[in-house]
């Protein structure tokens, strides 16, 4: 629909626009896929159907990530393998969004379910029933290449920064992008490793695996600025409730990427020219 304000009369010009038809309906999410920790196995989700890698590895661009820390909560118990909107959640880690069916407090800090000590874990260690976590929009890289398809990531507190009397090896987000840091290296030029630690619940370190090309890093910073992208961040869910469908499906299928062209053959080498041998020479006998 196309509205030519010029054509509009004179009395609905002088109106200042009024929200008050659309405001409180939330946001239907966007179309992007999803990758998920879920078993501690690297999992692509998309439009309900969700296949694994199989592997404990996988190289990501650290496309965007949302400025600050957030929150959400689930009312029952999550279950796994549902994508159901969580009853209360803040993408600022301040406020409850206006749009959460069921806030359960006017600020986060102040909220009883966001206090330590409000859930107790399976393994009889404290935590809390709102969960912190940050949101990052990547690219993945399958077999060696960078793709071209935007992946929601939300990351869970745990692979964020070291916990206190952490002694491992490990380097979690905040340490590895500090790291980059300190050789001035921008996070989306490098193709990053996330694997999974020995941790009971998923968790993953951080590695740099190689530098970008220069045609891939032209590629990367132009995907930063798409609007799918930058809307990625601002949304709190980006998929229908719902039950997921496990697919045996190549990833590039269930992310509708192309699969990278096949090598062309090495040009087969002809086998130089033998020399000619050298001519004979007559020599005449001496008399």
């Amino acid at each position: 629909m196309k509205i030519d304000p010029a054509q509009l009369p004179a009395h609905l010009r002088a109106e200042a626009p009024d929200d008050e038809f659309a405001a409180g309906i939330g946001g239907g999410g966007i179309d992007m896929p999803v990758l998920s920790l879920r078993g501690k196995e690297f999992r692509f989700r998309y439009q309900g159907n969700e296949t694994s890698t199989r592997s404990r590895e996988l190289d990501i661009i650290l496309l965007r990530g949302r400025p600050h820390m957030s929150k959400r909560w689930y009312q029952e118990s999550y279950s796994a393998g549902s994508i159901d909107m969580p009853d209360c959640w803040s993408l600022d880690g301040a406020r409850p969004d206006v749009n959460a069916k069921a806030p359960q407090s006017d600020r986060c800090s102040t909220c009883p379910r966001n206090q330590f000590g409000s859930k107790i874990t399976p393994g009889g260690k404290q935590g809390k029933e709102c969960a912190d976590y940050k949101r990052f929009v990547v690219l993945p890289v399958l077999d060696g290449r960078v793709t071209s398809q935007p992946v929601i990531l939300d990351l869970p507190i745990m692979s964020l920064r070291k916990a206190r009397g952490d002694r491992s090896d490990n380097m979690f987000l905040q340490e590895y992008v500090g790291a980059l840091s300190r050789h001035s290296i921008k996070p989306y030029g490098v193709v990053t490793r996330l694997e999974f630690t020995d941790a009971e619940y998923p968790q993953v370190a951080f590695t740099m695996h190689r530098a970008t090309t220069a045609e891939e890093y032209q590629q990367i910073v132009a995907m930063r600025e798409d609007d799918l992208v930058q809307d990625a961040l601002g949304e709190p869910q980006v998929e229908g409730s719902g039950p997921i469908r496990e697919s045996e499906a190549p990833v590039e299928q269930v992310l509708n990427i192309k699969p990278a062209p096949a090598p062309e053959p090495e040009p087969v080498k002809a086998d130089p020219p033998k020399p000619k041998p050298a001519p004979e020479v007559e020599t005449k006998a001496e008399t």
